[in-house]
């Protein structure tokens, strides 16, 4: 094993997808014959910024240095993606190079700002109807197209007061991968658009696909 490959992964915080939960990376360690990339069990640490622990694993098809996973007895998963210390130009490096979203999708769920805020369960996400997922294609290739910016450097951040997290125009946008994944992005005003799990950056949309997705998710609650 070389010594860089624990250097390369010494201190990232992963974010988990589906709560709070962050752990701080420490090391790995192979547990079966073969090449080491695809038989690595990673384990994670708590430190000062961490709040979970427990041994993780690579995502299969994904990239370990962004994202891992960690199961649970009962045989649920939480998901995580390396959230510092990345460096994001275009759209397309995160929903092409490292989410694979592009001819994944399965389905594509969403819920409202007030459905959001008050945890109303998966079960009870509006499913979008099939006939739209080319309109969904559409979204995820002019998110793609464009660059990532910060928040606080967009018209949302009125003031450095993040009220846009609950404004009621928001949704919530889910893509079900084929794989067994979810992905949730979050879609302001005037098309900014966000991914769960790297809150503080976003990409504009198109105006005009964002007013004909708007009405769109009207439709179809």
């Amino acid at each position: 094993m070389k010594k860089d490959f624990l250097a390369q992964f010494s201190g990232k915080q992963f974010t988990c997808l589906d709560s709070g939960h962050t752990f701080i990376y420490r090391g790995w360690e192979v547990i079966s014959e073969g090449n080491p990339w695809a038989h690595a069990i990673l384990r994670g640490y708590v430190d000062y910024a961490g709040s979970i622990s427990g041994k993780f694993y690579e995502v299969k098809g994904y990239d370990p240095e962004f994202m891992l996973c960690m199961k649970f007895d009962n045989g649920a998963v939480e998901t995580f993606i390396h959230n510092n210390g990345i460096s994001l130009g275009k759209g397309s490096e995160l929903i092409v190079d490292r989410l694979h979203l592009q001819d994944n999708v399965e389905k594509v769920t969403f819920k409202t700002q007030k459905e959001w805020d008050t945890g109303l369960s998966n079960e009870k996400n509006h499913v979008l109807s099939e006939e739209y997922h080319e309109l969904m294609d559409r979204f995820l290739e002019s998110f793609g197209s464009d660059d990532f910016v910060h928040i606080k450097d967009t018209p949302l951040d009125v003031n450095g007061s993040y009220s846009y997290h609950h404004n009621e125009k928001n949704y919530h946008i889910t893509f079900h991968t084929e794989d067994g994944l979810q992905f949730e992005f979050t879609l302001y005003e005037d098309g900014y658009t966000s991914f769960r799990g790297l809150n503080s950056v976003c990409v504009q949309i198109d105006p005009s696909l964002y007013e004909e997705l708007i009405a769109v998710l009207k439709t179809e609650m």
